[in-house]
């Protein structure tokens, strides 16, 4: 599958971002600790285009990553198929999958999740800035100078 990414693409690097992961469990479920998965780039390819080549690909496994720099290849077994997956989490996050281009329900549960963070975000700050004043107590009137002899001896 990678000899096909290269003729797509000759001259350009590849770049392998995840291979071989071994696990201590043998029945691990991710094909990266069969050697069955390699995650990578293309330099100057766009991961668009990269995951829609490796799409047409027999047998094959393809994760798209919007959050992350590369894409995702897996071989399967005949009984298997391809796979398809999309996976919206930022790095670090818990894995959410979604369809690529992403459904209705998958813009949805986006848009709660950014939503969630940014409130989350905002109670920490919030928290950590302690009691602050009230805004809207503010008075556009600057305030009154003290009175001087100085101003007085002007009059």
């Amino acid at each position: 599958m990678l000899a096909r990414v290269v003729e797509r693409w000759p001259g350009r690097s590849i770049e392998v971002v995840s291979g071989y992961r071994p696990s201590s469990d043998p029945h691990a479920g991710s094909r990266h600790a069969h050697a069955r998965a390699l995650d990578f780039r293309v330099v100057g390819v766009a991961r668009e285009s990269l995951r829609d080549f490796c799409r047409t690909l027999p047998l094959a496994g393809v994760g798209y990553y919007p959050h992350s720099v590369f894409v995702h290849l897996d071989v399967r077994d005949r009984s298997e198929g391809s796979a398809r997956w999309t996976d919206y989490s930022e790095p670090g996050e818990r894995a959410r999958y979604g369809h690529w281009p992403p459904t209705t329900d998958d813009v949805v549960r986006e848009v709660r999740h950014i939503t969630a963070r940014v409130d989350a975000l905002l109670e920490a700050a919030a928290r950590s800035e302690g009691p602050r004043s009230d805004p809207s107590r503010a008075t556009s009137d600057p305030p009154s100078a003290p009175a001087s002899d100085e101003s007085t001896e002007r009059e």
